[in-house]
């Protein structure tokens, strides 16, 4: 999951990650440098699973329209 914006991002730890305008987080869980991505979930196959009531998970913009 991208995060862009300087957002703080604390580790398991407590301790504050250094503040960038982007990262990676970790989505599968399986990240040997979580919070962070680490390109683990190719190897295990993760993907991303729709909601129990089929709904769509992209965000919407300031104007209500779902962006691409």
């Amino acid at each position: 999951m991208w995060v862009t914006g300087a957002v703080p991002v604390l580790r398991a730890d407590g301790q504050p990650l250094q503040i960038r305008n982007r990262m990676t987080l970790c989505r599968c869980g399986h990240s040997s440098s979580k919070p962070l991505c680490d390109g683990t979930h190719r190897e295990i196959g993760f993907h991303e699973e729709m909601p129990a009531d089929g709904g769509d998970r992209r965000p919407n913009n300031d104007e209500g329209q779902q962006t691409a």
